[in-house]
């Protein structure tokens, strides 16, 4: 019997689970928000190593986002062990600890979330528990989580690196802001207001601010415009070959780029993690050469490649030395 195309569309799809311990808050929400923000080439399902019930709770802050999770039902994960899912996200430490082993077959990622449940107090406080849960994991959904479960369809997407990006029209009291609270982020993704990276704002550029008496009053007087710097904007679609010569080109010294997808920012990808796609290129090259017969054509393609892999390797590790001459 012929599948009709929905069918078959169905089929292709990629499933992502979010488990936890009940199927009750956190993973119930984390479905409903990957439904409503993610495009429709993924399968979003939840559920638990017991079932606690969907929480009205729940239901009642996603509709304050008119997202509808009422019909949603709390299930045992074991009800799904027939569906082979291409990635399954823990929310909470309890499920992590316990995944069952038929689901360690697809990618694994732990995220872990309070547990608003747990919250005691009035009706407002408890609220106000359930929305800090929903915003924590809507931020973690519209970011982190779409650029891994883009690596399903794309390999170059495991290296890409999420930074939260802001705003041209965002103030610098916010991006002075930004810096003071992550300590392990150093640069700072600009987007125009179609959500086109336009270049990104350096820590580094920032520290006499931050040093300085007055330097939080004088940094509310400055635009975003006055700290711009340029880097490679580039689709995550780009040839390697193009790919390695934007990253290691000298107008680029930081050696990262600004990815997109379909015009839209999804991340960073810096030189050390390009050195890892080109490892893995190379390996694949290889194995095609050696699997197959190759035509003349093909194996002069595949010398031109090499060729460009270990030139770019040879720029990394040139540039490398010379950084530890000048720090020494």
């Amino acid at each position: 019997m012929m599948k009709s195309n929905k069918e078959e569309r169905n089929m292709d799809k990629k499933k992502v689970l979010f488990l936890c311990t009940g199927n009750s808050c956190r993973s119930q929400i984390a479905e409903g928000l990957a439904r409503h923000y993610l495009d429709d080439h993924y399968d979003f399902y939840s559920a638990g190593i017991e079932t606690h019930g969907l929480n009205p709770y729940a239901v009642k802050v996603m509709a304050e986002k008119t997202i509808d999770i009422s019909k949603q039902q709390s299930k045992l994960v074991s009800t799904l062990s027939d569906i082979d899912f291409d990635l399954v996200v823990t929310v909470c430490d309890n499920a992590h600890e316990s995944c069952p082993t038929y689901l360690k077959q697809a990618k694994l990622i732990h995220k872990g979330f309070p547990d608003p449940a747990k919250a005691e107090g009035t009706l407002e406080e408890i609220m106000n528990a359930f929305r800090t849960t929903r915003e924590q994991i809507m931020i973690f959904i519209k970011g982190e989580l779409k650029a891994t479960i883009k690596a399903i369809d794309k390999p170059l997407y495991k290296h890409i690196e999420y930074y939260i990006a802001t705003h041209i029209h965002s103030g610098m009291w916010d991006v002075f802001n930004y810096f003071r609270s992550q300590d392990s982020k150093n640069i700072l993704p600009i987007l125009n207001p179609d959500d086109f990276p336009i270049g990104l704002i350096r820590e580094k550029d920032l520290k006499n601010y931050a040093y300085s008496l007055y330097g939080a009053y004088l940094i509310k007087k400055k635009s975003i415009t006055q700290f711009l710097s340029q880097c490679p904007i580039i689709d995550i679609n780009t040839p390697m070959s193009e790919l390695m010569d934007l990253l290691s080109t000298k107008k680029n010294p930081d050696g990262i780029a600004i990815i997109t997808d379909k015009n839209k920012y999804i991340g960073i990808l810096s030189a050390n993690s390009l050195l890892k796609v080109v490892k893995e290129k190379m390996k694949h090259l290889i194995d095609q050469i050696e699997s197959s017969k190759r035509s003349v054509e093909e194996i002069r393609s595949f010398i031109s490649e090499v060729v460009h892999l270990i030139l770019y390797q040879s720029s990394i590790i040139t540039e490398s030395l010379k950084m530890v001459e000048d720090i020494s």
